[in-house]
């Protein structure tokens, strides 16, 4: 079995499988395949893998495409299947939730927060994209209420797990151009001028909005791992910033059958 990354609290359930892949597996993106010398087949083969190393079928599992917004999706038996053979036919949305046992939910990232959602009494799961963009539009506490609201979860009893992302020390930026001057108010608390430069501790503030949709701070595990810094992960920043090809890695939950 090659790298894998896994939380130490979805660990302990018996019912959950999960995994965070490595660079060990290569590029999991379909859009970057050719960038890395793959063929669309290599990187079929690459998930496969990751796929197989967590036990589970491919046929079992949802591919997603992300979208950069707040659209969510409950996802059941019928949904398998989905994008494995064809990427294009990829669910496309933010945020990807199930109560189906052997559905396993898929997200691809390089940067970017996949955010690991379980509430163990009403056996739903969840898996969301956020970057900073969706920190701004506050999909972190939008997941945790469409779970109560949908799925009737007790918000202090989910677990949630923070994948590897650009921590606060690499997310530098010139100017907020893209954020209005009504979301800037939102920021502040979280942006500190470095140099010319300003650091945006989007992480944090993706924290802030779990704890105040209702998340219990021990309930949470924040991986902490910058992906800029830290090779064994793909980052789009990192890519940009050293002229290294492109490449996303792969998260993955599920409910066992």
């Amino acid at each position: 079995m090659m790298g894998l990354l896994r939380f130490k609290q979805f660990s302990k359930l018996p019912n959950i499988v999960h995994g965070i892949s490595t660079t060990d597996y290569g590029n999991l993106s379909y859009k970057w395949a050719e960038n890395n010398q793959q063929t669309a087949k290599d990187v079929r083969d690459k998930r496969r893998l990751f796929f197989k190393d967590l036990g589970i079928n491919e046929h079992d599992v949802v591919a997603t495409q992300v979208v950069g917004g707040k659209k969510f999706y409950d996802l059941d038996a019928t949904d398998r299947g989905r994008g494995i053979d064809s990427p294009s036919e990829g669910i496309a949305g933010d945020g990807f939730f199930t109560t189906s046992p052997g559905t396993y939910l898929f997200v691809i990232v390089g940067d970017c927060l996949a955010l690991f959602l379980f509430e163990p009494e009403k056996r739903v799961c969840g898996l969301v994209h956020c970057g900073w963009r969706g920190v701004d539009k506050e999909v972190p506490q939008l997941a945790v209420e469409y779970m109560v609201k949908k799925f009737n979860c007790d918000a202090s009893k989910i677990i949630v797990g923070l994948s590897p992302a650009l921590q606060k020390e690499s997310s530098l930026f010139k100017d907020f151009h893209e954020i209005s001057p009504e979301r800037l108010k939102a920021w502040k608390p979280y942006i500190k001028k470095v140099g010319n430069q300003f650091q945006a501790d989007w992480i944090k503030f993706a924290l802030d909005q779990l704890a105040e949709a209702g998340i219990d701070p021990k309930n949470i595990e924040n991986s902490g791992i910058d992906t800029r810094k830290n090779k064994k992960f793909y980052s789009h920043r990192r890519s940009e910033q050293d002229k290294t090809p492109e490449g996303r890695f792969g998260c993955l939950i599920g409910i066992l059958k």
